[in-house]
């Protein structure tokens, strides 16, 4: 439950910002739909960069390298 009002408090200040950023007046009907293309171009960005992260992380060599060599230890 935290986290969904995090997000949803994320993604009200990112429109908070669109809006004073770029001047706009909700109710005009051309700006409502500028701010509508604004916000759903920042979101897929959003969404673009996620799935790369997701990609990079799921793709990355977690585990140490192994030498393949065995050294004999003499004691």
């Amino acid at each position: 439950m935290k986290i969904q009002i995090l997000v949803l408090k994320f993604l009200f200040i990112a429109a908070l910002f669109i809006i004073s950023n770029h001047n706009l007046h909700i109710q005009n009907s051309t700006d409502l739909a500028t701010f509508g293309n604004l916000y759903y171009n920042w979101l897929n960005i959003i969404f673009i960069h996620a799935r790369n992260l997701t990609a990079y992380a799921v793709h990355a060599d977690w585990l140490p390298q192994v030498n393949q060599t065995v050294s004999n230890f003499s004691g």
